[in-house]
């Protein structure tokens, strides 16, 4: 794994974390279905990265770029909302925001392993963000 992806890691543990140490406080209130839809999309797309890799699919290799334009759109029309929409829980903003920015880093990197599939088996190398 690269150091980019170890990290991306590291701080999602850290950011689920923090609720153990109260920094937080109490997010039982906090409206989780962004974080729950993020986390089982990424989800799919680590599974299907590790499939196109196992299978050399290119089909599925393709089908990840794919993915992460809608995350990476998920993502920033999420950040859009919640700076133009005032929330009274600033702890569950922070939380959920820190939650699916590591989540989308993680979604990057299978769709690295897909471009890595795409130029094993066909040569075709695609433009990295």
């Amino acid at each position: 794994m690269a150091w980019t992806g170890l990290h991306a890691l590291i701080g999602l543990g850290f950011a689920l974390g923090l609720r153990r140490y109260g920094i937080f406080g109490d997010l039982s209130t906090c409206d989780k279905t962004v974080v729950e839809q993020t986390a089982a999309y990424v989800s799919e797309m680590i599974r299907l990265g590790v499939k196109a890799f196992t299978e050399r699919e290119v089909d599925l290799a393709r089908k990840l770029r794919e993915m992460d334009t809608v995350l990476n759109k998920i993502y920033s029309d999420y950040l859009r909302k919640v700076a133009e929409t005032p929330e009274k829980n600033v702890s569950c903003v922070v939380s959920a925001t820190l939650i699916i920015c590591y989540l989308e880093r993680i979604a990057d990197h299978a769709t690295y392993i897909g471009d890595s599939v795409l130029y094993i088996v066909s040569g075709e190398r695609s433009a990295r963000k």
